[in-house]
């Protein structure tokens, strides 16, 4: 599928970049990662911008800390400039044609005792989502720029989005096993 991108691609990415001091360190690379992105507009991501962002209609790319959910946490969530979002944030319908999670554990699912929870990126592909580009497991700061401006560059050439994955994930092959965490998921 080669999507045809009219509208800029929104870059999210919280100011703050991390966690409180008791969480992991911070993302210093978020911003320059949304910036150095092709026809990028950056904004800040809070909690309510994301929510509207998912509704537009634009391509996104969001770039922040996240986690997959966890014996009683209850659902998967990311850290935003003023606090997790989760997928009860969600708008009832997705409308982005694609969305990058440049973020760690984002297709990560879990059984809590009882209930199957779902990954961020199964709950965005239920509402509407075109294709989902997320990360099996934590994934490094320093690589994952590597690959989002890599996979952004080789869509807005004309490439698919299965071949601009896999030729982003391709750039830091030989540097790490964290290219294997990448994976494209369609609605």
């Amino acid at each position: 599928r080669k999507p045809a991108f009219r509208q800029p691609v929104v870059g999210l990415v919280p100011g703050k970049a991390f966690w409180s001091s008791k969480g992991p360190k911070p993302l210093l690379g978020t911003r320059s990662e949304c910036e150095s992105l092709p026809g990028f507009l950056s904004s800040e991501a809070s909690v309510e911008r994301v929510r509207g962002a998912f509704a537009v209609g634009s391509p996104l790319h969001i770039a922040c800390h996240a986690e997959a959910a966890r014996f009683g946490m209850g659902t998967a969530r990311m850290q935003l400039e003023d606090g997790w979002f989760r997928e009860d944030d969600l708008p009832d319908s997705v409308c982005s044609p694609v969305i990058f999670l440049s973020a760690c554990e984002t297709a990560l699912g879990s059984l809590v005792p009882g209930v199957l929870t779902g990954s961020l990126a199964q709950a965005l592909l239920s509402r509407g989502a075109g294709a989902v580009v997320s990360t099996q497991w934590q994934v490094r700061d320093d690589l994952t720029p590597i690959v989002a401006k890599a996979f952004w560059e080789h869509v807005r050439s004309g490439k698919s989005l299965p071949t601009a994955l896999h030729l982003a994930r391709n750039k830091i092959q030989d540097q790490s096993t964290h290219f294997a965490a990448f994976e494209l998921s369609y609605g």
